[in-house]
């Protein structure tokens, strides 16, 4: 008998420092063979060598870099959920939780959400219609400054300021979506875990 199942999509989001691997580790965890996840893309792009979207290379003008590498973002990040879901469908996977969703490159564009969205053929509904959640974890230079950059990760480019900017964007980037759950930061990682663990548990339900 097929195991055939209709996996939701549930991105995990949000600014820097806010415990969004932790909390991702945590959940395969704690609902192992119930979900899958996508991969962060832009990690994937910045493991091949190329260069940081911050950092214009030779010959390009300011800003060119940026969009390009966010175009290919964007096309490996709708591969690479269409590939999970595929295979958790399969798997009878029930949900398909994404290290970021589409919407998190618009905080990165240089120009508005809807300059984002029009010049990869999207409209607004059908980047929100994507995923069933979206749970948007506050970066610790926001609500917990004092712990903010202390965890040593080697990944983390911005300081405090501009993770306060980030965050913002990406609050901004997924403004209306329907099923939008914002978790503040915590200073204790289980508490975080506990928090995200227990949003995540009632998107399971119809």
């Amino acid at each position: 008998m097929s195991r055939r199942t209709h996996p939701r999509k549930v991105v995990i989001t949000g600014g820097p420092c806010a415990g969004k691997t932790s909390c991702l580790k945590a959940l395969v965890g704690r609902f192992s063979g119930r979900v899958a996840v996508v991969r962060e893309a832009s990690t994937l792009l910045l493991e091949t060598g190329v260069p940081k979207p911050s950092v214009d290379p030779p010959g390009l003008a300011p800003g060119q870099w940026r969009m390009l590498f966010q175009s290919r973002l964007i096309a490996l990040q709708q591969h690479l959920e269409a590939e999970v879901h595929h295979l958790a469908e399969q798997a009878g996977i029930e949900l398909v939780l994404c290290d970021r969703g589409l919407l998190d490159g618009a905080a990165y564009w240089p120009e508005d959400r809807e300059h984002y969205l029009r010049t990869h053929g999207l409209t607004l509904d059908e980047a929100m219609d994507r995923y069933h959640g979206v749970v948007c974890l506050e970066s610790l230079a926001v609500g917990q400054p004092h712990l903010y950059g202390r965890g040593d990760d080697p990944t983390l480019l911005e300081g405090p300021e501009l993770a306060r900017q980030v965050d913002q964007r990406i609050r901004a980037a997924w403004q209306g979506h329907r099923n939008l759950v914002q978790v503040p930061s915590h200073p204790e990682l289980r508490d975080l875990v506990d928090r995200v663990s227990q949003v995540v548990g009632t998107m399971f339900q119809a």
